[in-house]
This record gives C-alpha cells, structure tokens and sequence, in this order.
C-alpha cells in the first residue's frame, strides 16, 4: 500500500507541475474514439475514417492530423491512385 501512495504521488507531483502540457495532451471523447478506431483497424486512411464516422473528409484529415500532432499517432506516407499523397495513420506500438 506504501508503494502504491508513492507512485500517487508522484503522478499528482507532474500533473502539478505539467498542467499545461498535460491540457494539451487530453483528448476528447471523439478523438478517444478515433485513436481507437485506428488501433483496432491496424492503420487507418482518411477517406476511411470519413466513411465510417460520417464525417467530411476535410473533418476526417484534421482530426488525424492532431492526433498526429500531438504524438498519438505516427503515419506513412503513400501515393494515392490520383497521383497525389495519402497517409496512413497507426498508434505508436
């Protein structure tokens, strides 16, 4: 039980002492859901992503892109069909 007390609070220390970084690393439900979905689909393209949730596929591509930003995600480059570039996005493992 004293470890356990320890560990708290070293957790409650950087939470403390990191409340903006920490901020910016929270996510909301939907971006829960998202990182989720790409975990479970093993890698996950944008035009997917806007298929399965519903969403634009601009939406799509910049709710990605945060995740991407903030570290969540790691992606691949590919060439699409149309010539241009697509990206697949993965969980860091």
């Amino acid at each position: 039980m004293v470890r356990s007390n320890k560990v708290l609070n070293e957790i409650m220390r950087l939470i403390l002492s990191n409340q903006e970084d920490i901020k910016r690393l929270m996510l909301s439900k939907s971006a829960i859901e998202l990182y989720k979905y790409c975990a479970e689909k093993r890698g996950a393209m944008t035009r997917q992503v806007s298929a399965d949730f519903n969403i634009s596929i601009q939406d799509a591509s910049m709710r990605l892109s945060n995740l991407h930003k903030l570290g969540y995600l790691t992606r691949t480059e590919i060439t699409a069909e149309s010539g241009g570039i697509e990206f697949i996005y993965y969980p860091w493992e």
